[in-house]
Parts: C-alpha cells; structure tokens; sequence
C-alpha cells in the first residue's frame, strides 16, 4: 500500500502539471447550486483528458468534469474552444474507530489536521463521513473568471436549445449522481428547457444543455428510445419525419 507521503506528493505533482496547460477560462454559467457550465479556451489543441484535468486543477478539486458533456468548439481567432461541465458530490469516506475527529456537535466532526468539517451518518449500519461544502456555487465561478482570459472580447457562445431539437444535457438526481437526459425540447421559458424524454419530463436550466443532437443522431434516437425495434411502422414515420432534414 502506498504510504500517505506518497499519495500527497503524486497529488501536488499532479496539481502543478494541470496548473501549468495554458488552458483559460472564457465564461462560466451556473446550472444549479452544484454544477457550472465552464467555456475554456486555448491556444494549443483541447481534448477532453486535458479540460477535464484543467477542471480539478482550477478550482482546488471542489468541482468535478461530467466527462460526457465535454464539447469542442470551433477554433476562432487563433484559439480552441471547448466547453466542460463542472459539478461537485459530497465526498465520502469511511472512518475506522481509531481514527480522532473533534465532535462539534451530535452529527458533525472537524478533522484538525486538514482544518475540514465532515458529517456523520450511516450506510449499510456503518460510519461514513460526508465532507461538507459549503462555498457557494457562485463563488466558486467567479474566482474562476477572475483569472480568465477573453481574447474575442465576447462570450463565445454556449450551445442553444430551440423548441422541437433533440438535445442532450446534464441532470442531477435526487442523490446527487449526475447523469445525461436525451429528448426533445417540448419548451423554452426564459432560461429554462423544458425535455421530454421516453420515461417523463425534465425542466433544467438552459446551461444544462450540452448537446444539440444532429437531424440524423435525433433520428436513431427517436427509433430507439420508442421503438426499440418492435415497431417498423413507426420507424418509417420517423425516417419520413426527417427526410430532407437530415443535411440540413
């Protein structure tokens, strides 16, 4: 087993070589308490590995990349684009009965040594403790644009969702997990999208949408998602409902 000296080091060594890729943020646009759309821009080629270290790297570990909305942008101006969210869980760990935190009150605990507070609770009739968060999700985006760098001078834009398109975006269940919603958009009220998926109907912020699905991706999940192959008949009308949409 590694010794904790070790683990550190590879961390802060980590740290450092994600603060050093020339990656920058352009915009940031919160989803909901737990979650920002990041804009981050570079003069070197991005990828999703290198954003989503930038992610960890630039907001000390509180937030994590969703790596399923990553999204490249096209280049402009000499720069590449791409567009990231951000999102933060509880962390979780569980603590044997040696360890010593200092009780604060009857659920919560201070861990002196890294100066963070944890609750107590239990799973599965054992101790696990939650690291608590408290910093606000807009604070958190706006020591990122702080630093930021805007070489157009604008924003560049986030993807837009318009009644009628298939679209992915990002969701936060009731416990937290984060997870992708594909459907069509039944509405748009101000800054919110409403999506119709096979299952029910979501209404999320607009910058929770990542992904404007294409005429001929919008197709073959249209037939999946109602079809799922029993129904020709209903596959065609679909193949009809997009004829001479698809190049559009």
């Amino acid at each position: 087993m590694r010794s904790i000296e070790n683990i550190t080091a590879s961390y802060m060594n980590k740290k450092k070589e994600y603060s050093t890729m020339g990656i920058n943020v352009v915009a940031c646009r919160k989803i909901n308490n737990h979650a920002i759309s990041m804009m981050v821009s570079s003069a070197m080629p991005l990828n999703k590995e290198n954003v989503s270290a930038f992610v960890y790297a630039s907001t000390d570990y509180a937030l994590s990349p969703y790596h399923e909305s990553y999204t490249d942008i096209n280049k402009n101006n000499n720069q590449f684009y791409a567009s990231v969210i951000g999102y933060r869980l509880p962390y979780r760990m569980r603590i044997d009965n040696n360890s010593k935190m200092v009780k604060l009150t009857a659920s919560t605990y201070l861990d002196s040594n890294i100066d963070e507070v944890w609750e107590k609770t239990e799973v599965d009739g054992k101790a696990v403790f939650f690291r608590k968060n408290d910093l606000p999700i807009e604070n958190i985006a706006d020591t990122l644009m702080t630093g930021s760098v805007n070489p157009d001078k604008e924003d560049v834009p986030f993807i837009s969702a318009t009644k009628g398109d298939v679209v992915e975006a990002f969701f936060l269940s009731s416990k937290g997990t984060p997870r992708t919603i594909i459907g069509r958009v039944a509405d748009v009220v101000e800054d919110k999208v409403v999506i119709s998926t096979k299952d029910k109907t979501y209404t999320v912020m607009s910058s929770s949408v990542y992904n404007n699905l294409s005429a001929e991706e919008a197709m073959n999940y249209l037939k999946l998602a109602y079809s799922r192959g029993h129904s020709p008949e209903y596959e065609h009308l679909i193949e009809e409902m997009f004829n001479g949409v698809r190049n559009g």
